[in-house]
């Protein structure tokens, strides 16, 4: 249906991403909430068929968001065509010309965002911390609609922003990005408080608890409980701060200081930017692992 819907797309303006075939769109134009929806069918159909034109298009896109049009806070939408992107390497700060919408943040990290992928899921993090978190009050009731980076702007009720139907759609979608698994293979993407049983990894279920005070400091512990004993590896992510072309972290953020397994202090293998355990898990197998902050 996705794939239907985008072949037939043509003819149109680049305010809604109609003005040439979804396949042909290199850069990211227009309504920037129309965009990043566009763009997450895309991405999914990409995975989906394999089809070299989507895929192309796609990486072009990313490209496009995360390097020319990419607010250091995960924000996207510059407001200098109507809630849309403007041209490159322009991200205006004043309350006026950034009309970067909360959920349409997400989405625009969401739109590349196919775990596992280390980058995707520093993107996803850097969105989630910042575009998401720094546009709700504490008590999760008042909002922001634009987020520009110079602004003294004063929240309101959710009910009155339309963007309220996005934040808990985004936080309910958390935990399909928080986590992911292939057949030998459990993927920790994101430093959450929770608790996950994920099915058949191994020929096993395998429960898996996270706690963790993150973002407020970098220590995370991790319980894996496979049903049965089972080897299997569990891969998880070292954060890298460097999301864009567009910036550098001062201080450096990257990277793992520690990661210990039952109190044992392990040098673990990175892939991909993920440090790899694998070994024979047994229930109630606690690993630590802390990272820069």
């Amino acid at each position: 249906m996705a794939k239907y819907l985008l072949d037939a797309r043509g003819g149109g303006d680049q305010y809604d991403q109609s003005h040439v075939p979804v396949t042909r769109q290199y850069e990211a134009v227009g309504h920037a909430v129309r965009a990043v929806y566009s763009y997450s069918g895309m991405t999914d159909i990409a995975m989906a068929t394999g089809d070299v034109d989507y895929h192309s298009a796609v990486k072009s896109l990313c490209n496009s968001i995360v390097n020319r049009k990419y607010y250091v806070t995960g924000g996207v939408g510059s407001g200098e065509t109507s809630e849309g992107f403007g041209k490159d390497y322009s991200c205006p700060t004043t309350p006026t010309a950034s009309r970067a919408r909360v959920a349409v943040s997400c989405s625009s990290s969401a739109s590349s965002t196919r775990l596992p992928r280390r980058r995707h899921a520093d993107l996803a993090e850097e969105t989630l911390y910042n575009a998401i978190l720094g546009s709700v009050d504490l008590e999760g009731e008042n909002f922001t609609y634009t987020n520009s980076l110079d602004s003294a702007e004063r929240r309101y009720p959710g009910t009155v922003a339309l963007l309220c139907r996005q934040y808990p759609r985004t936080l309910l979608s958390l935990p399909t990005w928080m986590y992911a698994k292939t057949a030998d293979t459990l993927y920790v993407n994101l430093f959450i408080g929770s608790e996950v049983t994920v099915e058949n990894v191994a020929g096993t279920r395998v429960q898996l608890v996270q706690t963790t005070d993150y973002p407020w400091n970098g220590k995370v512990s991790l319980v894996v409980n496979p049903a049965a004993p089972r080897r299997f590896s569990v891969m998880i992510r070292v954060p890298n701060r460097g999301v864009s072309q567009l910036y550098t972290a001062t201080p450096d953020g990257n990277g793992i200081t520690s990661l210990a397994v039952n109190g044992a202090a392990v040098t673990p293998t990175i892939e991909q930017g993920y440090a790899v355990l694998t070994r024979d898990w047994k229930a109630a197998t606690r690993s630590t692992p802390s990272f820069r902050w």
